[in-house]
């Protein structure tokens, strides 16, 4: 065998990370490296629903539907990748979340049901006027960390996507409000 195989030195492909650097050499445990795609996979999931809905898009003549629910779904989708982080996270300045954790679980899956329901074009009307309430209700908590100048991360994509709550969040939740508006003034 050459000396670039048996390098003993660093890491290979395969070598295994103690989980505990404090344990001995008793009660030392191993875990296996984790593969680097696993790290980019959220994002290799959401460019892909972005481009399979561009594509939706580009076909179909219904562009702001669609481009809505594309980007609810993509968002859910970071916001589901860990569930409990963006929980923890968006408890922090929801109002309804401070108070209700099953609301915080129960965000994202809404917010994806109101992604896909705009995609499909299902009742696009009461659709938009729950995503208007949804994000309404999380943009008083936005304001209210703005003006009392919390730094908190914003857990709008999720826990994984370290975000600082700023007036762009704001922005953010005042454009979407304003494309569901009119949704329904265009219906």
């Amino acid at each position: 065998m050459d000396a670039a195989h048996n390098n003993q030195d660093g890491p290979s492909c395969c070598s295994v990370i103690p989980e505990d650097s404090n344990k001995g050499k008793e009660g030392e445990k191993y875990q296996l490296g984790k593969p680097a795609y696993r790290e980019k996979l959220p994002a290799i999931v959401l460019v892909s629903i972005l481009i399979i809905g561009g594509v939706f898009c580009l076909i179909q003549n219904q562009f702001m539907t669609y481009f809505m629910g594309i980007v609810l779904i993509g968002l859910s989708s970071l916001k589901l990748w860990d569930w409990d982080g963006f929980s923890k996270s968006f408890q922090k300045y929801d109002v309804i979340a401070k108070r209700n954790s099953a609301y915080a679980k129960a965000y994202p899956i809404m917010e994806m049901l109101i992604g896909i329901a705009l995609i499909l074009q299902i009742f696009v009307l009461n659709v938009a006027a729950a995503l208007i309430v949804l994000i309404g209700i999380s943009t008083i908590g936005v304001v209210q960390s703005i003006v009392t100048k919390k730094e908190i991360e914003c857990a709008c994509m999720g826990s994984k996507i370290k975000v600082p709550m700023t007036s762009l969040t704001l922005i953010e939740n005042g454009i979407m409000m304003v494309m569901a508006i009119s949704l329904i003034v265009s219906f």
